[in-house]
């Protein structure tokens, strides 16, 4: 009895497999977003940067993460693709809920579509709005709002898309050469204070930028975060409590070394 139930869930595991492989892939009506700022469809993204399909059924089922360079076309069995204005776009993950591609650098600018190609069987398009600038600002929680990813204290190392054509220029697929920074302009201010910081390209990741800098003295926990790119605002965020909890360590270490008996 235990043999035949065994069979039986195999077979029935079998099944869904193949149904699943099938199945055509489905991207939803509003299922493209700019993967950083998750602002509603219909999105914008600038070339370079990374879109973010969501669905049914669209990539590998044991998932995909990007490990090496350039990145892929194609990724699982049956090869999933992503396909931007019928120009196949690298993939950075993958899963059957969600697909992260990079927008070739070549994508003009205006309205776009996707698809995502399973096999043989190619999902309904989904349009979203290419831009030369879109800057967005990637969040602690990775879904485009609340508190910055990045800050330590002062300290600020965040992660952003969108700034903009790069000297030298980036390659689609590859990460930017070492030292490469944003042609336009890049301002970051907290409360209104202006940050100084300077971003660069990602000599790690195809797509995205660093921008590394200080915090002002005065600066709270709450403040809002805004980057501006030739008048293009970013997703606002906050400052999270991290900057808190670094500050508190601080003065702590501070009094500690203060009252210490040994001065």
């Amino acid at each position: 009895m235990k043999m035949l139930l065994k069979r039986f869930w195999l077979m029935a595991a079998a099944a869904t497999a193949a149904a699943q492989v099938n199945l055509p892939p489905v991207v939803g009506p509003r299922g493209a977003v700019n993967e950083f700022s998750r602002l509603p469809a219909p999105s914008a993204v600038s070339p370079g940067g990374h879109l973010r399909l969501t669905g049914l059924n669209l990539g590998p089922g044991g998932g995909f993460q990007a490990a090496s360079y350039p990145l892929p076309l194609e990724v699982g069995s049956p090869p999933t693709q992503v396909l931007i204005n019928n120009r196949p776009a690298p993939i950075l993950t993958a899963s059957p809920e969600a697909i992260v591609c990079q927008v070739p650098w070549e994508t003009p600018a205006g309205a776009a579509v996707a698809v995502v190609r399973r096999g043989e069987q190619t999902s309904r398009l989904v349009r979203f709005n290419v831009r030369p600038i879109v800057p967005a600002l990637r969040s602690e929680s990775q879904n485009g709002f609340g508190a910055v990813a990045g800050i330590s204290g002062s300290a600020l190392h965040a992660a952003a898309t969108g700034l903009g054509m790069t000297e030298p220029r980036p390659s689609t697929g590859m990460p930017a050469v070492e030292g490469a920074k944003p042609l336009p302009p890049v301002q970051l201010f907290a409360d209104g204070v202006p940050v100084e910081a300077e971003a660069a390209a990602s000599a790690e990741i195809p797509g995205e930028y660093v921008l590394k800098g200080a915090l002002p003295d005065g600066i709270e926990p709450g403040d809002m975060v805004q980057l501006v790119v030739q008048a293009n605002l970013a997703n606002p965020l906050a400052l999270g409590a991290s900057r808190r909890r670094s500050e508190e360590r601080r003065v702590g270490k501070e009094c500690r070394s203060r009252w210490s008996p040994y001065h």
